[in-house]
């Protein structure tokens, strides 16, 4: 009966031991990280922004981290802080001054190209202009000139091709209309001179079967001449309006 309660005794110490055992290899603390395994902080924004563009010529390193000593080795030191921010001020007001220089300049540059492409593209409809009236028309008025001489007043106009043109004046003599069929028109279609005394202004428009250029003139006037001018010297056709007024011109054609 001992030996029997002796055996159950040692057999329900093992099972203690056992358990006890197995309790402390749950409760087993993890072990510590070493000094390689421990997680960097996390940075701060301005360090982030430090270690990507450091400052040039700017303090951006914290003030005042050390003992500032006595009273007067911290005043002085508050003072060359307060200079070198001052200064660090200065270069950075120079800084934005420079670039908002560079950002008008290159506004300006912005604006000259924004012209110059407005230019060339309103020189591209004028030429693709040209070529629709010179596909339709056997001539294109290209120029309206004026010439002013002491016995008469000349128009004239530079054609690319012939045309059977016509010129008359009005009754009162003030408005010269001139009629020029199966013909294009490609120069500015009217216009006012400042330097002429007896053309007042012109003015060009379709017609039904060419066009019509009305010239309004300031005085009362007679045609002394008309005539087409074969080409010449480089030049092409030309239709050539001499007309004189006794307002405007003191000599008389011969």
């Amino acid at each position: 009966m001992l030996q029997k309660n002796s055996m159950t005794v040692k057999i329900a110490a093992a099972g203690i031991c056992l358990l006890l055992s197995g309790c402390a290899t749950d409760q087993v603390p993890p072990p510590e990280l070493t000094a390689e395994a421990q997680p960097a902080a996390p940075k701060t924004s301005m360090q982030v922004l430090r270690d990507w563009a450091p400052a040039a010529g700017l303090q951006t390193e914290e003030l005042f981290t050390e003992p500032g000593g006595s009273k007067s080795a911290r005043i002085k030191r508050l003072e060359e802080a307060t200079q070198q921010s001052r200064t660090d001020t200065d270069t950075l007001a120079l800084a934005v001054t420079n670039l908002s220089s560079g950002q008008s300049d290159l506004r300006s540059r912005v604006e000259r190209l924004e012209k110059l492409t407005g230019g060339l593209e309103a020189q591209q409809r004028a030429e693709q202009a040209a070529a629709e009236e010179a596909a339709k028309y056997a001539a294109l008025v290209s120029a309206f000139n004026i010439q002013e001489r002491p016995a008469a007043t000349q128009i004239v106009l530079d054609l690319t091709g012939k045309t059977n043109a016509a010129a008359e004046l009005s009754k009162d003599g003030k408005m010269l209309n001139i009629k020029l069929p199966a013909t294009g028109w490609t120069a500015p279609r009217d216009w006012a001179p400042e330097f002429s005394p007896l053309i007042a202004s012109y003015k060009a428009v379709p017609a039904s079967d060419g066009q019509a250029v009305n010239v309004a003139l300031n005085f009362p006037a007679k045609i002394l001449k008309q005539e087409l001018l074969p080409p010449s010297n480089g030049a092409g056709w030309k239709l050539s309006i001499d007309l004189q007024s006794s307002k405007v011109h003191f000599l008389k054609m011969k």
